[in-house]
């Protein structure tokens, strides 16, 4: 049974705390699975509840990318795969198409395909306005972490600083894109030995997540990950 027809069913229970190996094909045998069961990240059913039943009421696009997006920041490659599917069958335009491709790219670097996730990342951002944009900012984050992961530290920082600086432009105040690119920012520094600018930018992304109540978000996940 697919996901998509495990949210649709309004028999379905959507609990608040899910096992998501269980969710990628439909729900839960037990609805009371314990938050531990899940490995990558023990609050993933937490953080992800919401977003279920914000699907079972109205499976978009943007839901499923986003579910998608969450479940791979949260370590869940295939539960990632399994709902990017459920985006790409809804579709519409070079845009959304450009998204789920560099959500592609992210899949790939989780797995070590670094080539492959290099590709598909500049193929997405290609279609990304030239113009500052919150797609093609985020774009350039995406393709800053591919670099970072094949070593290219130059080219890596020059495209995650670009992507946090329009991020930081087009947001006035804390946001979460933000602190999710100084996070990437930050774990590239730490590589090349910048521990101080590395510790500044966590601090800024940490302030983010405690000041927007966002304790339980996947980006803060990885946060702690690199702290």
């Amino acid at each position: 049974r697919s996901v998509e027809a495990a949210l649709l069913d309004p028999c379905a229970a959507t609990p608040s705390v899910v096992d998501l190996r269980a969710w990628s094909e439909g729900p839960p045998a037990d609805p009371t699975l314990l938050p531990s069961t899940v490995p990558a990240w023990p609050h993933a059913g937490l953080v992800l509840g919401p977003i279920l039943r914000g699907l079972k009421r109205e499976p978009s696009f943007e839901g499923w990318l986003r579910a998608a997006r969450w479940a791979l920041d949260l370590g869940h490659g295939d539960v990632a795969r399994r709902w990017s599917a459920q985006a790409a069958r809804r579709v519409e335009g070079r845009s959304q198409a450009a998204a789920v491709t560099e959500l592609q790219a992210l899949m790939r670097l989780l797995s070590g395909e670094l080539d492959a996730a290099e590709r598909l990342a500049r193929r997405a951002l290609e279609v990304w306005p030239a113009a500052e944009s919150e797609r093609r900012a985020g774009g350039q984050v995406v393709l800053g972490r591919v670099l970072a992961a094949l070593g290219r530290s130059d080219a890596a920082r020059d495209y995650l600083l670009a992507g946090l600086r329009t991020l930081e432009r087009l947001h006035d105040g804390p946001h979460r894109a933000v602190a999710s690119a100084q996070v990437d920012l930050a774990e590239l520094r730490l590589q090349l030995g910048e521990v101080d600018e590395a510790e500044a930018l966590l601090d800024l992304a940490m302030a983010t997540f405690t000041a927007r109540g966002m304790g339980e978000d996947p980006a803060m996940a990885r946060l702690l990950g690199v702290h």
